[in-house]
């Protein structure tokens, strides 16, 4: 990024180069890599990859440590590639890279199998495996005392905060350019940047602080993939879209042609068609849908965007959650996210709810009303049959029998035969 005194230019070209992401990154993460360790160690041997000695892996644990970062298995990679692009450029080259945003191009790549083989294998290291195929590197009979990043706890004075909002403030100094957008990458540059309110704090803890200014303290926000001023991030945009009740993407200008790619933004009634569709609720068969997958469906499916800000939400789970989508879906956590689940569509006979027994009557069409309250009657729903429409049914009918008229028994007599026959049963 050109600045009014340009940093003299890196010898970054001195960096060998490692074609590993096309090749070696295919074998490691590809089918059979679990089964075959040895094939993936082999193969990254032939495309040039940096093999880390068990002293290299030991400065880069001992650097975590210093910083009150915990040493997972992807923060001591980027650790090693830092301490291999400051080696090869200057420390005062490196912290310049740093507060920009450290390129991918002058990070080495590793043989991240070979690195953790070597760990394991180490008495100096114990390795602990994590969820997700993440592993941590701790230095044996060091009791560890990192910063955890995601705590909620605020340990950190008034005075700083004031000064990172000033700092952030409309002309302020870090109002033009945008930081890195990973949470270790932005805390990298602001420590690079030596500003006067974080001397003393190490990398853990601005790790932790910038946490807290975009989480709690509504200083930091993100907006297009890096770290910005609250007040331009996207959730600020979002909620000011919502009250205007109109998408994100800025409008075209009056007479305006729309460009050839551009895509109509769905109406409530569309919204409402589409997901039912999407979440077969009208089908046979209603199924479970990613609440990511959501707007893709509408796009692929309908060529229609699902704007949650121009339906009066920011965010797409509050607008599912609307009452106008109320008898459609509903949302169901399942791991880590959510799933959007169709709501059960009614019964096919169309059997409606009243308010009170007054409005307990038979409609039209087959159509009838009844009270949830009150017990069902099947005179209500099954009108009584004639008798002469069931003559000869070989089936049970579930109609009334013909009334007969019957008469209670008397005592046998002499013709008691005779008179129990005459008597029809009741």
């Amino acid at each position: 990024r050109p600045t009014a005194s340009p940093p003299p230019p890196l010898p970054l070209s001195s960096l060998r180069p490692r074609p590993w992401r096309a090749a070696a990154g295919r074998a490691m993460f590809g089918p059979g890599f679990a089964a075959s360790f040895e094939g993936a160690s082999r193969r990254s041997q032939e495309v040039g990859l940096w093999r880390v000695s068990e002293a290299e892996a030991g400065a880069a644990v001992e650097s975590l440590y210093a910083d009150g970062l915990r040493p997972f298995g992807r923060l001591l990679l980027k650790r090693l590639g830092e301490l291999a692009v400051a080696a090869e450029v200057g420390a005062g080259a490196f912290r310049r890279l740093c507060a920009q945003g450290l390129p991918l191009r002058a990070v080495p790549q590793i043989d991240r199998v070979q690195l953790r083989r070597t760990c394991e294998a180490s008495r100096r290291f114990e390795v602990i495996s994590e969820d997700a195929g993440e592993y941590t590197v701790l230095l044996a009979g060091r009791a560890p005392a990192f910063v955890d990043a995601a705590e909620g706890v605020d340990p950190y004075p008034p005075a700083l905060w004031a000064a990172l909002r000033e700092h952030f403030a409309v002309d302020g100094p870090g109002d033009a350019a945008p930081l890195p957008g990973g949470r270790y990458a932005c805390a990298l540059a602001l420590a690079a940047s030596e500003l006067p309110f974080l001397v003393g704090c190490s990398l853990g803890q601005v790790g932790h602080i910038v946490q807290l200014a975009i989480s709690q303290q509504q200083i930091l926000g993100y907006a297009g993939g890096c770290v910005v001023p609250y007040r331009r991030c996207e959730a600020v945009v979002k909620r000011q879209c919502a009250a205007l009740q109109c998408p994100v993407e800025a409008p075209r200008r009056a007479g305006a042609t729309p460009s050839a790619g551009a895509v109509r933004v769905a109406s409530l009634e569309e919204a409402r068609h589409c997901l039912r569709s999407i979440l077969g609720v009208n089908g046979a068969e209603p199924r479970d849908v990613p609440l990511p997958n959501i707007k893709r469906f509408f796009r692929s499916r309908f060529g229609m965007a699902l704007s949650e800000t121009s339906l009066g939400h920011t965010r797409l789970c509050d607008l599912l959650q609307d009452a106008a989508f109320s008898d459609i879906c509903a949302l169901r956590q399942q791991g880590n996210g959510y799933v959007v689940v169709p709501r059960p569509a009614a019964d096919s006979h169309e059997v409606e709810s009243c308010g009170s027994t007054a409005d307990a009557e038979v409609c039209g069409r087959g159509r009838s009303k009844f009270c949830q309250d009150e017990p069902l009657c099947l005179d209500i729903l099954c009108p009584p049959v004639e008798a002469e429409q069931v003559q000869g049914s070989p089936f049970p009918v579930s109609t009334p029998s013909p009334t007969y008229e019957w008469r209670p028994p008397s005592r046998p007599s002499a013709s008691g035969a005779q008179a129990r026959g005459s008597t029809p049963p009741p």
